[in-house]
């Protein structure tokens, strides 16, 4: 699992802070590049938690532009 907070859209970017397992101590931020997920930054060496946080977040982008709702503020990520 993935807890994302402070999740804000600024043009083609997302940024939010992450936290791996929902640990506070396991902090990390994030901006994923919406042009080409590959192009994303991170405050920690890329792994498991930073990929499937930044597909969620395109996920949620394409949601909220199909819907007209606006990007949540926080979201967890629960995958099995």
């Amino acid at each position: 699992m993935v807890r994302m907070e402070n999740i804000k859209r600024e043009g083609n970017y997302v940024s939010f802070d992450g936290y791996m397992d929902g640990h506070r101590d396991e902090h990390f931020k994030m901006k994923v590049d919406l042009t080409g997920i590959s192009k994303s930054e991170c405050s920690i060496e890329p792994n498991w938690y930073t990929g499937k946080a930044a597909l969620k977040i395109l996920s949620l982008v394409v949601s909220s532009e199909e819907s007209g709702k606006e990007l949540p503020n926080e979201y967890t990520y629960i995958w099995y």
